[in-house]
C-alpha cells in the first residue's frame, strides 16, 4: 500500500517513465516472492546445477575421446540425449518399454527396482499421443529425463524446507547447494532413480518432523520403491515415532508398514514371474561382482587397497574421502540433535559396505548422495564466504570431471 500511495503522489511524467514502472513492477514482484523465498532459492539452486551439468557435459564431449570399448544403444535422433541412457539407465528404459522378464536378454531386469521404469512408461505414453511417429523408446527417453529433472527439483525444495526449520535459510541454502554440486550429483541428471530416492527421503524426514505419520509412511513407500536404501527408512521412522510420542505406541505406528509394503508386493510379483522370492538379489549376485562382508572389513580392506596404490585407484581416493566424511557426518548427527538422520546415514553406508564390489569403494559417490548429514555438516562448516566458495568449487570441479567421464563411458558408479 505504501508503494501505491507513493506512486499516486508522483507526477504523471514520472509515473509514465517506462524505467520507473519496470523498477516498481520488479520491486512488487520481489515483495510478493519474499514469503516464498524458501521455494525460490531451492528451485534456483536445483535448476542452476542441472543446467551447469548439461552445459559441462555438452561442452566436454568433444574434448574427451569416446571409450572405444563401449557399445552404445540408440534411443532417439539426439545423440546427447542417448548419452544419458548408458549403464543402468538403459536397463530402466528397457523395463519401461518391455517390462520385467525372467529369461532371455531381459533376465537381469529383475535386479532393478520398479518406480523409475513405471514413471518412464506412464509419462512416455502421452508423448506418443502428442508426437505422432515418435518411437516408444524415444518417448521413454524424454519422459525419463523429465521425471528425473522434476524429481530433483522437488527433492531440493523438500530438503531446503527440512533444514530451514532447524538451521535457518543460510544453512539450508548451503546444504542444498552442496548436494546439488556433489561429485556424484551427475546421477541427478542421468536417468537413475537417485532423484526419486531423494524425494522420498527428504519428504519422509519432513513429515516425521511434523508428526504426520501417514505422510511419512507414504514418502517412505515412494523411496522404498525407488531404490533399496529406501527400505531403511523404517529405522528413522521408528526412532522419531518413539521419541516424539515418548514410547506411547498407537495405531498411527502402523503407517511405518507402508515402507516395506511396496517392495514386498513387487517381490511377490517377481516371484510369480521367476519362481524366486529374492529374484533381485539373485540377479545382482549372478551378474555383478559383489560379495557379502562385514561393513568394517570392507572399509579396512578397501582403504588399504586405495592408500597402498593411490595412482592406480585415483578415483578411489575420492570414494574413500566420501565414505569417511559420510560416516563421520552420520556419527556427528547422532550427537548434534539429528539422531534419526544419523541412524539413516549409518544404515545406508552399512548397507553398501556390506555388499562391496571388486573396485575399492566403487559407487560410494553415488550411494552417499542420500546421506543427508553429509551435506548438512558441510553446510555448517562452510559458514565463511571463502570456505563456502572453496567447498562448492571443489565439489563442482569433481562433478564436472565425473560428468564428462560418465558421458564418454569411462566411469560409472
Amino acid at each position: 500500500m505504501a508503494s501505491t500511495a507513493a506512486e499516486e503522489r508522483l507526477p504523471a511524467a514520472v509515473t509514465g517513465n517506462p524505467r520507473w514502472l519496470l523498477r516498481l513492477a520488479a520491486r512488487r514482484w520481489l515483495d510478493a516472492l519474499a514469503p516464498r523465498r524458501w521455494l525460490v532459492v531451492s528451485l534456483a539452486i536445483g535448476l542452476a546445477s542441472r543446467l551447469a551439468v548439461l552445459a559441462v557435459g555438452y561442452v566436454g564431449l568433444p574434448l574427451v575421446p569416446d571409450n572405444p570399448a563401449f557399445v552404445r544403444a540408440t534411443y532417439s535422433n539426439h545423440p546427447f540425449l542417448d548419452r544419458w541412457y548408458e549403464w543402468d539407465a538403459s536397463w530402466y528404459a528397457a523395463i519401461a518399454t518391455r517390462g520385467y522378464q525372467a529369461a532371455g536378454d531381459m533376465a537381469p531386469s529383475v535386479a532393478f527396482w520398479p518406480l523409475l521404469p513405471l514413471l518412464e512408461s506412464v509419462f512416455g505414453r502421452p508423448l506418443l499421443l502428442l508426437f505422432t511417429g515418435m518411437h516408444p523408446a524415444e518417448a521413454v527417453a524424454w519422459a525419463g529425463m523429465a521425471v528425473v529433472f522434476v524429481a530433483f527439483l522437488v527433492g531440493c525444495v523438500l530438503l531446503y524446507h527440512v533444514v530451514l526449520e532447524d538451521h535457518g535459510p543460510d544453512v539450508a541454502r548451503r546444504t542444498v547447494t552442496c548436494l546439488a554440486f556433489a561429485p556424484g550429483a551427475v546421477y541427478y541428471t542421468a536417468v537413475y532413480p537417485a532423484a526419486l530416492l531423494l524425494v522420498g527421503v527428504a519428504g519422509c524426514f519432513w513429515a516425521l518432523r511434523q508428526e504426520r505419520w501417514a505422510m511419512a509412511g507414504l514418502a517412505g513407500l515412494w523411496a522404498a520403491l525407488a531404490q533399496v536404501p529406501g527400505c531403511l527408512l523404517v529405522f528413522p521412522f521408528a526412532w522419531e515415532y518413539a521419541r516424539r510420542r515418548r514410547g506411547r505406541i498407537g495405531l498411527s505406528s502402523l503407517w511405518v508398514l507402508l515402507i516395506p509394503l511396496g517392495p514386498a508386493l513387487w517381490l511377490a510379483y517377481l516371484w510369480t514371474l521367476t519362481g524366486d522370492l529374492l529374484a533381485p538379489v539373485t540377479a545382482a549376485y549372478n551378474l555383478w561382482p559383489h560379495h557379502s562382508a562385514w561393513p568394517w572389513e570392507t572399509f579396512v580392506a578397501h582403504a588399504r587397497a586405495v592408500l597402498s596404490n593411490p595412482t592406480h585407484f585415483a578415483l578411489g581416493l575420492l570414494n574413500l574421502a566420501t565414505a569417511l566424511t559420510a560416516l563421520g557426518a552420520s556419527a556427528w548427527a547422532l550427537r548434534a540433535g539429528h539422531a534419526s538422520w544419523g541412524i539413516w546415514g549409518l544404515a545406508v553406508m552399512a548397507l553398501y559396505l556390506s555388499v562391496p564390489a571388486a573396485e575399492p569403494f566403487e559407487g560410494i559417490v553415488r550411494y552417499s548422495l542420500p546421506v543427508l548429514p553429509l551435506w548438512l555438516l558441510l553446510a555448517r562448516l562452510a559458514r565463511r564466504p571463502l570456505v563456502e566458495a572453496a567447498t562448492i568449487g571443489t565439489l563442482g570441479m569433481f562433478l564436472g570431471l565425473l560428468t564428462v567421464l560418465y558421458l564418454n563411458s569411462f566411469w560409472v558408479a
